[in-house]
């Protein structure tokens, strides 16, 4: 469980490095596939639903959202 935990620090570092460097931004969004993930938030949101990178961050660092780390890996 620790090192899952830890990975996704990992996730957010390159996160913050591309916004850093100007390829991505807190608010450029994300559409939804449809693709199965890992449970959590995200795991019943039908396909289609648009959310952006920090809506994503936000609950894989705070509450450990393995769907949002999926869709943002």
């Amino acid at each position: 469980l620790a090192l899952g935990s830890a990975f996704k620090l990992i996730i957010l570092a390159e996160l913050v490095r591309q916004i850093e460097a100007g390829r991505r931004s807190w608010t450029d969004v994300v559409v939804l596939d449809g693709r199965e993930v890992a449970g959590g938030a995200f795991a019943a949101k039908p396909k289609g639903t648009k959310v952006t990178l920090v809506e994503l961050a936000e609950p894989m660092i705070r509450v450990s959202d393995n769907s949002a780390t999926d869709i943002l890996l």
